[in-house]
């Protein structure tokens, strides 16, 4: 609880209450800067988060073309499956993309 005096000055309860006013007014200005996670916090590496991201895609292409596969023969050519053959091509493209990328290695390696 805080009570504000003419001055302006605030007076707290106990220390604690003042802390905690302090790490708000502090939370409240740095709100929009923050920082990347540091590598300790990062759970994978660059080069492991790009295999995953291939993984991703790959395991999403298949999806795609086991719905397409799911089809009634009689829809085959319909604008859904000529939209998911769509799909279906540029998610292989994409995957082809992520594969030829070669990440350098970091400092020291």
């Amino acid at each position: 609880m805080e009570i504000s005096l003419t001055m302006q000055r605030k007076i707290y309860d106990s220390p604690a209450a003042r802390q905690r006013a302090y790490r708000q007014r502090l939370k409240a200005r740095i709100t929009g800067l923050e920082r990347p996670p540091s590598r300790s916090e990062r759970k994978h590496t660059r080069p492991q988060r790009l295999a995953d991201a291939q993984g991703e895609l790959e395991a999403l292409a298949d999806e795609y073309q086991h719905w397409l596969d799911g089809r009634p023969a009689n829809m085959e050519d319909g604008d859904l499956a000529g939209r998911l053959r769509e799909t279906i091509d540029l998610l292989q493209e994409a995957i082809g993309i992520v594969a030829q990328v070669d990440p350098p290695s970091g400092f020291g390696r």
